[in-house]
């Protein structure tokens, strides 16, 4: 989270009275709080999409990663199997098969990045950090903004349970809530970008316009 407080801090020495809107993602909702923490006076809006923000340890996907680490040997063998037994060819064609041909370039090439003991190795390490980390909501945080944040759901997300996303409405009623037919990962379905750009962009629009706000997307 240094290098994204180290871009804002650059950002605010050169112009003091910017405001930021901050668009978050899953962990990025996490980060955009932080944000929210050190720059509270600059906040003008906080977008929180499939907000991964507590407790991410006792979600389903949460369960499931901590199976991963507790055979966090195989797992880094297993990897380094593949790495090593399947050709590049053969790895291009799961990869189409699981993300699908329509999938952008970009994302077709992270996906093949994951078949790699020493990415692998990388990604639970941070993994296992934001298990650890993630835990009790800063209720009063969110709630010092509550009034110029945005949640979005999903409606089967197993990162943000239906139960979590209830706390946070009962929560925060001064918020605004809104629910997107797509799962946690909707920028690898059809449209899912665009659907849930359409509802940022529409509740945005009243300071995006504004000279003095610049959007920063975690």
């Amino acid at each position: 989270m240094s290098h994204k407080a180290f871009y804002v801090k650059k950002r605010l020495q050169d112009d003091p009275t910017l405001r930021l809107v901050v668009i978050g993602h899953s962990i990025g909702s996490y980060i955009a709080l932080d944000m929210a923490r050190r720059y509270p006076q600059q906040i003008a809006k906080l977008i929180l999409t499939q907000p991964t923000i507590m407790h991410i340890a006792i979600s389903r996907k949460g369960k499931q990663l901590k199976s991963m680490l507790n055979n966090y040997d195989f797992v880094v063998m297993f990897m380094g199997m593949v790495d090593y037994l399947v050709p590049i060819s053969l790895r291009r064609w799961i990869v189409r098969r699981s993300v699908g041909s329509q999938a952008e370039e970009t994302m077709r090439l992270a996906s093949l990045s994951l078949v790699n003991s020493c990415v692998v190795q990388n990604v639970l390490g941070m993994a296992a950090n934001e298990l650890a980390e993630i835990v009790e909501l800063d209720e009063k945080l969110v709630a010092n903004h509550e009034k110029n944040i945005l949640f979005v759901y999903s409606t089967m997300d197993e990162w943000v349970p239906g139960e979590f996303m209830q706390e946070f409405q009962l929560r925060f009623v001064n918020a605004q809530h809104r629910v997107v037919p797509h799962g946690h990962a909707f920028m690898m379905e059809p449209n899912g970008t665009r659907n849930v750009g359409e509802h940022i962009s529409q509740w945005i629009s009243s300071v995006y316009n504004e000279k003095k706000v610049t959007k920063a997307v975690i």
